[in-house]
């Protein structure tokens, strides 16, 4: 019966690019039914204790771009390609510490 099909997993991409002359692209591609799904399951990823990698798959690219610095992200908000990014910018650790305590995700660090 219609009502009752499972929906179907998709996979959902999310990028950080961050150049200063030289730089580095990140590439993340996520299996999940929705999106919101998607970007739960990636910041298990990063920050929970518990975690899988079996629906992550990631990328790395060295990029150039002289004479311009850059910080992009795509598919996913900015406080969190800040913090995976290294940035010690304190209102994206507290942005990270909110969405974990909204979701129920115990951190690891």
């Amino acid at each position: 019966m219609w009502w009752t099909k499972k929906k179907k997993e998709r996979e959902y991409k999310f990028s950080v690019l961050e150049i200063c002359s030289v730089g580095d692209r990140y590439e993340y591609k996520v299996k999940a039914t929705s999106k919101k799904e998607a970007f739960k399951k990636l910041f298990i990823w990063f920050f929970a204790k518990k975690w899988t990698n079996e629906e992550i798959k990631s990328k790395h690219f060295t990029v150039t771009q002289p004479n311009k610095e850059v910080f992009i992200v795509n598919g996913m908000p900015r406080w969190f390609g800040r913090v995976i990014s290294g940035s010690s910018d304190k209102n994206s650790h507290i942005s990270k510490k909110e969405y974990a305590k909204k979701h129920n995700i115990n951190l690891d660090h």
